[in-house]
């Protein structure tokens, strides 16, 4: 039998759990998903849009939108509930905040994570800005709530037992997963999106 190089590690080729996301959010196709799950996904989509134009109307949504109104950019992507378009990732910012401000919105309880809020408005807003079509946008978003569920599934209970908010911290994974299917990215520059929300992870859930 061989041994093992020296420090005891015998080097399995394998690829990173970033490439693995990668190649499977730029793979992802509508044709290949079941009928059942688009139309799943179509119904999240008008959910998430729903609990946002309901937020809007509530003292803390108008203060959402003030506010991000103000951070200006680039004309790019739709604030939900206002006439304004803002930069994408500010977008992304009000109408996730939006999303979840009633706390309406979709729950993946053995994930204990919040798609729709992560996954539709990260896929509406960078879809909104690079000009994707619906198809890529639903495309993008069902690759996104797929993610996001797979990384709350790795580690059930545990982002929670350390205080940490689940749907922040997949929603990491979630976010450049649709956002690089919604741009249309490259595998390498889909995976280091992944890289990259893997190292900034944030989110406490203590109030």
């Amino acid at each position: 039998m061989a041994r093992p190089p020296r420090g005891g590690h015998t080097h399995v080729p394998h690829s990173s759990v970033a490439r693995r996301y990668a190649r499977f959010t730029l793979g992802l196709a509508l044709d290949d998903v079941p009928a059942p799950v688009v139309d799943k996904a179509k119904q999240l989509v008008l959910d998430i849009i729903g609990s946002c134009l309901a937020s809007s109307q509530e003292e803390f949504g108008r203060a959402v939108l003030r506010a991000t109104e103000s951070l200006g950019g680039l004309p790019e992507s739709t604030l939900i509930g206002a006439a304004a378009r803002v930069g994408a990732s500010h977008a992304v910012l009000a109408n996730g905040t939006l999303a979840h401000g009633l706390d309406f919105d979709d729950t993946r309880e053995d994930a204990i994570v919040h798609t729709g809020s992560v996954a539709v408005t990260t896929a509406l807003a960078v879809g909104e800005a690079t000009g994707a079509s619906g198809r890529a946008v639903l495309e993008a978003a069902i690759a996104g709530v797929e993610v996001m569920c797979r990384v709350g599934l790795a580690v059930p209970g545990r982002f929670h037992a350390r205080h940490y908010h689940p749907t922040s911290l997949a929603g990491s994974f979630a976010a450049a997963a649709v956002a690089a299917g919604s741009a249309g990215s490259r595998k390498t520059s889909s995976s280091r999106r992944s890289g990259s929300a893997e190292a900034r992870q944030a989110g406490s859930s203590s109030t």
